[in-house]
């Protein structure tokens, strides 16, 4: 998508959460780390500037309410 939002807006395209890495059972929160890795490459490669979020539950509670120790398998 980022290549053809720069065709046709002719600017620097933002993609705010592109997805989350994590475990939790929606489309948009359980994609690996392997699959958000590529989103970045694919996104930086056509001029993009990517987010990156995870949202793994761990005894109830998702890392992006509480903060603590990072569980995904992206690179840093």
């Amino acid at each position: 998508m980022v290549r053809e939002w720069r065709q046709i807006y002719q600017k620097p395209i933002v993609v705010d959460e592109c997805a989350y890495e994590g475990n939790i059972n929606l489309g948009w929160g359980n994609i690996t780390g392997e699959k958000m890795t590529q989103r970045f490459w694919e996104g930086c490669i056509w001029g993009g500037y990517l987010s990156h979020g995870e949202v793994y539950v761990q005894y109830d509670q998702i890392w992006w309410s509480y903060g603590g120790t990072l569980h995904g398998t992206s690179p840093d």
